[in-house]
C-alpha cells in the first residue's frame, strides 16, 4: 500500500506534536507503525484541523439548541399573539383563539423535531433526553451537553419572542418595566393557580410527561408497526377467527 501524501504527514506532525501526546496521537502513531494509511487519510479527511473536531463535538448539542429554539419561537410566539392580540389596549379586535395556540405549539414541536431529528434525534426536551439515556438509546456522557443546548435554545427562542412583543407587553402591563406574575409572565412559563398545591402540580407535570414519552417511544420504536398497518392486521385476525 502506498504511503500517504506529504500533506497528511505535515498535518500529523504540525498539529499533533505541538499539542503533545494524547490518545489521538497514540492512535495515529499506531496507524503509521502498522501501515494503516487509509485510516489515517480518513481521519484527516474528517478532522483536517482542530475546528473540525470542535464542530463534530458540538454538532448534536447545537442541533438540540436550534430545535428547541424553533419550538419556543412557535409556542411562545403564538401565546403572545393570542393573549396580547386579544387585549383591546393592543388591537381593536381579537387576533387568534385557543385553537391557534394548539396549532402553534404542535407546529413548533414538529418543526423543531424535524430540524434536529437527523442529527441529534430531535429531543428538544430534557426529559426525553434523560429517558433516552435510561433506556440506552443515548450515551450518558451526551446528556449534559444535550440539556445545555436545549436550555440555551429555550432562552434564545423566548428572548426573540419577547423582543418582538416588547411594546405590546408594555401596553398590557401598563408601562415600561412593569411585569407581573402570572400576568404576561404566563406567556413564557406555566404558573399554578393559587388553590393548586405543589403535589398536584407535580402530578400534573408527571402525567403529561408520561403520556408524551409513551407516544415518543412508540413512534420511534422500529419494532412497533405503523398504526394503520397494526389496525388492519387486527381487523384481519378478528375476521379470520370469527
Amino acid at each position: 500500500m502506498e504511503a500517504p501524501e506529504c500533506g497528511v504527514w505535515r498535518g500529523f506532525s504540525r498539529t499533533r506534536y505541538k499539542e503533545g501526546p494524547s490518545k489521538d496521537f497514540q492512535t495515529l502513531f499506531s496507524m503509521s507503525s502498522s501501515g494503516d494509511y487509509d485510516s489515517m487519510r480518513n481521519y484527516y479527511t474528517r478532522f483536517p484541523n482542530r475546528w473540525a473536531r470542535i464542530r463534530d463535538y458540538i454538532r448534536e448539542p447545537a442541533a438540540e439548541m436550534i430545535g428547541t429554539m424553533i419550538l419556543m419561537l412557535f409556542g411562545c410566539g403564538v401565546n403572545c399573539q393570542v393573549n396580547l392580540g386579544g387585549n383591546t389596549k393592543v388591537v381593536a379586535s381579537p387576533k387568534g383563539d385557543w385553537l391557534s395556540v394548539n396549532f402553534g405549539w404542535a407546529i413548533g414541536a414538529a418543526m423543531g423535531g424535524w430540524v434536529a431529528g437527523g442529527i441529534s434525534g430531535g429531543h428538544v426536551n430534557p426529559v426525553v433526553t434523560i429517558c433516552s439515556a435510561i433506556f440506552r438509546r443515548l450515551s450518558w456522557k451526551k446528556v449534559p451537553l444535550y440539556i445545555l443546548g436545549q436550555m440555551l435554545g429555550a432562552f434564545l427562542g423566548s428572548l426573540f419572542v419577547y423582543s418582538n412583543y416588547f411594546h405590546a407587553i408594555n401596553l398590557v402591563e401598563g408601562g415600561s418595566g412593569v411585569r407581573t406574575v402570572p400576568g404576561t409572565a404566563g406567556l413564557f412559563a406555566t404558573y399554578a393557580a393559587p388553590y393548586v398545591p405543589a403535589a398536584n402540580c407535580f402530578f400534573n407535570e408527571f402525567l403529561g410527561t408520561f403520556l408524551l414519552l409513551i407516544v415518543v417511544f412508540a413512534i420511534t420504536d422500529s419494532r412497533n408497526g405503523a398504526p394503520l398497518q397494526a389496525w388492519f392486521r387486527w381487523q384481519y385476525s378478528s375476521f379470520y377467527w370469527a
